[in-house]
């Protein structure tokens, strides 16, 4: 399985890769919109971490899916894998180079997808806000079989500078979604929002193994993914590798499915439009009351409220969600679902941006009477945000920035 080198030339692949597409090879984005001066921040994403934690090697020994960070938060973190090792291997946790190790025995996972391997894994508490943290693992014998590589808290809740890169609709184990990844690794980002179907056509075990994780590992080593469920992530037992895969923030909710959490001067819900929305009503109703002093709220659900495309907008969803969005103080709502790219005007103080284009395919969008830009390429959004300002870029699979917005509080 060809997994995504960030910031690598992948020229071979993409001629001779084929890719299952409604429409193929739709990289760059045939119209422009509004554009950001300055665009958006070009690095590369892993170099600070590589300057304090040293090169990352691939993986050996019995490591299977590669080790990834999950519920990242200014404070903790969680590092998942999974091995077929007899006997688990052991973290090793540091800051700066010299320093002597924490090791961590790690936990086993309860599963019932996987098989001829185990997940582990290790919640790290006590961590320090903003700071990189390096981990590697190694084998009860010394032998190190992964990283070094490493990672970032965040920052304090409400304070410092959030850099989030958003995508969905990315699980085809293409061309496309390697050419799209590429580009991930050329901006700032600390988080990821995914927007749902990550893993085509079912969301089997296998699917999610080879078209999301196998793709995007060296990128979760690094960064933490927050996703939202898509329907073809739910066609297997409700999500149930889905579940079983990502360790998700569900201490405000009580439930994985959905969930918040704080990224510095922004707050993010995670919505799911799979299942029963009216415990999800009840829990973003307090949870925006609860963090009614934040500088920034993002929403995330895959289905869209407001769309153009193929699928068009879900007016249960807007039924159950909008007022709340509105009242809450909710400022940008991203969704996936249809493979495209729009931006809503405001409607009533929240933008709406489909951002559906990671990989899997693309398809054809109009626009309606609440369409500030839409278009068909294969993109990501890239979201900068302090607590005076949050500026929103569109980045297609070429590099090229196509779209932007910049939001001031209401």
């Amino acid at each position: 399985m060809t997994r995504i080198p960030v910031g690598s030339s992948f020229l071979v692949l993409l001629v001779l890769a084929g890719c299952a597409n409604d429409m193929n090879g739709i990289l760059a984005s045939p119209t422009t919109g509004d554009l950001l001066d300055p665009p958006a921040q070009r690095v590369d994403v892993f170099a600070e971490i590589r300057a304090q934690c040293g090169e990352w090697a691939e993986p050996g020994g019995d490591v299977k899916r590669w080790a990834y960070v999950q519920s990242v938060s200014h404070d903790s973190a969680r590092v998942v894998w999974t091995t077929s090792a007899e006997h688990a291997e052991l973290l090793e946790l540091w800051q700066q180079e010299g320093d002597e190790p924490t090791v961590a025995e790690p936990a086993l996972d309860e599963t019932r997808y996987l098989r001829d391997a185990r997940q582990m894994s290790v919640p790290l508490l006590g961590l320090e806000p903003d700071r990189i943290y390096c981990y590697r693992l190694r084998t009860r014998d010394g032998d190190v079989v992964y990283g070094p590589t490493g990672f970032r808290t965040a920052p304090r809740t409400g304070e410092g500078t959030a850099r989030i890169v958003v995508f969905g609709d990315s699980g085809g184990a293409n061309a496309d979604q390697v050419a799209v990844g590429e580009q991930l690794g050329t901006v700032a980002m600390d988080a990821v929002l995914h927007t749902g179907d990550l893993a085509y056509e079912d969301g089997t075990l296998g699917q999610l193994e080879a078209k999301h994780f196998a793709m995007y590992g060296q990128l979760m080593a690094s960064v933490p993914f927050f996703p939202s469920i898509g329907d073809h992530d739910h066609a297997t037992g409700s999500a149930g590798p889905y579940l079983e895969a990502f360790a998700l923030p569900d201490r405000a909710s009580g439930s994985e499915r959905f969930y918040s959490f704080d990224w510095g001067p922004v707050h993010v819900v995670v919505l799911d439009s799979n299942v029963d929305l009216r415990p999800q009503r009840t829990f973003l109703q307090r949870d925006l009351a609860e963090h009614a002093g934040s500088p920034w709220t993002i929403a995330v659900i895959s289905t869209p409220l407001y769309s153009s495309g193929f699928h068009g907008g879900d007016r249960s969803l807007r039924d159950a969600f909008q007022r709340l969005f509105i009242d809450g103080g909710v400022d940008l709502v991203v969704s996936g679902d249809d493979h495209d790219y729009e931006r809503t005007n405001p409607i009533e103080g929240v933008t709406y941006v489909v951002t559906g284009g990671g990989g899997r395919s693309v398809r054809s969008v109009g626009k309606s009477w609440f369409t500030a830009f839409s278009t068909t390429a294969f993109h990501f959004v890239s979201i900068e945000a302090d607590r005076e300002r949050l500026r929103l870029h569109a980045i297609d699979g070429t590099g090229r920035e196509f779209d932007g917005v910049e939001l001031t509080k209401r």
